[in-house]
């Protein structure tokens, strides 16, 4: 798999193959701006890497799957009705159902508590682990 350093050496050679061919020239103060952008994360790319993206251990995704398990045995949401409005689009009835459930949910739940994000886009919540403080991105999407 391809690194980031190697990923932008190949943008930049890339760039300097294009200006070469007739009529894909770049304007000269574009390759000068974009030069030092990529060779500036170049250089970063050097740095020691982090890992961004892993498996959760599965003994953590145990105790998520029983502590939502137990959340939705213990409350009332099972068989319960969420007053959605006629003529509520199906994302809205989502988010409404969502809105709903995560409350019910996060009372229910022993281990580990549902927090809302503030800001637009991901994550929605932070599912947060009592024991360890552990932070996870939480985004509980209801479909109709």
């Amino acid at each position: 798999m391809a690194n980031l350093r190697d990923f932008f050496r190949d943008l930049l050679n890339w760039e300097e193959q294009q200006s070469d061919q007739p009529g894909h020239q770049w304007p000269r103060e574009l390759r000068e701006t974009a030069t030092p952008v990529f060779e500036n994360a170049i250089s970063e790319a050097d740095q020691q890497g982090r890992e961004l993206i892993h498996q959760w251990p599965q003994e953590l995704r145990n105790t998520i799957v029983s502590a939502f398990e137990n959340a939705v045995s213990e409350s009332s949401v099972k068989g319960s009705i969420c007053p959605v409005p006629l003529g509520t689009t199906n994302q809205s009835i989502g988010n409404k159902v969502e809105e709903y459930i995560v409350p019910i949910l996060d009372s229910g739940l022993s281990e580990f508590s549902i927090s809302k994000c503030s800001g637009p886009g991901y994550p929605d919540q932070t599912l947060i682990q009592q024991s360890t403080n552990l932070h996870i991105p939480l985004e509980m999407k209801a479909t109709a």
